[in-house]
């Protein structure tokens, strides 16, 4: 018998982002996808968030200021680590923990902002996405399992699963929905994000964009992996000329769906 379901909201601070390090908690081991302890039923404090930044470590990568967060990338910065700095990809971003649990629904909701500039050029970008944690036996690169993208001036959302416990190559993309206009830039835009992350069959991703539903989806979601996956903020892109700036604020992530989101960036 599945647990009853804590309430978790989570509120980011820059007070618990260190440059390149993970401040509270190690990842569970591969046997803890049944075992592992649930969310505590209580809103965390900023010390008790784990926030990993990725990022070039340009003092303009990340900034905080009035309860905003702003991530800037431009061409060449790559994250400081080893093996990344040749691949074609720029990225400036935060890693959030806990992870999320298997077949239990969260709701994520925050508002982004794209900054005024140069058209974007870039083949893909993602403004955020869930990403899995895999296996050492994985294939590397796998996609995220679910992501917010920009092709162009125009908003797309990507889903995939593989319900194989090992993925040795990386699934077809499920476009759930592509944007017919522009986004307008300059501009704060709203994200109310329902999912249950389910390799299996038993998925679920709800979308909504300033109040209006983009995506209904059931169905497999998600890797077939031994720990769950994790949210991750920011810039994420293949190589491209021009810079780009996104902004974030009152972001939230609370286990259960549709339960009311309390906190915020602060």
């Amino acid at each position: 018998m599945r647990p009853s379901r804590g309430l978790l909201v989570i509120a980011l601070s820059s007070a618990s982002m260190v440059h390149g390090t993970c401040v509270a908690g190690e990842p569970p081991s591969r046997a803890a996808r049944s075992g592992e302890p649930r969310w505590p039923s209580r809103t965390l404090t900023f010390d008790e968030l784990a926030i990993q930044e990725q990022s070039a470590g340009a003092p303009w990568s990340i900034k905080r200021a009035n309860g905003e967060y702003r991530f800037e990338v431009r061409q060449g910065e790559r994250r400081l680590k080893a093996g990344e700095r040749e691949r074609p990809i720029e990225r400036s971003e935060i890693q959030l923990q806990p992870r999320l649990h298997f077949g239990v629904d969260y709701t994520v909701s925050y508002e982004f902002k794209v900054e005024p500039g140069p058209p974007n050029a870039s083949a893909w970008v993602n403004i955020g996405q869930i990403h899995a944690t895999e296996d050492p036996e994985d294939a590397k690169r796998l996609g995220p399992l679910f992501a917010v993208q920009l092709a162009g001036e125009r908003m797309r959302i990507v889903a995939r699963a593989d319900p194989q416990r090992i993925s040795v190559s990386r699934p077809r993309d499920l476009w759930l929905f592509r944007d017919n206009a522009d986004l307008v830039r300059g501009r704060w835009h709203r994200m109310d994000i329902e999912i249950r992350v389910a390799p299996l069959g038993d998925g679920r991703l709800v979308v909504k964009r300033d109040g209006l539903e983009i995506v209904k989806y059931a169905g497999p979601l998600g890797y077939n992996d031994a720990v769950g996956p994790y949210w991750k903020l920011g810039i994420y892109r293949s190589t491209s000329p021009e810079p780009l700036v996104v902004e974030f604020r009152r972001f939230t992530l609370t286990e259960g769906a549709g339960a009311a989101a309390s906190a915020a960036l602060r």
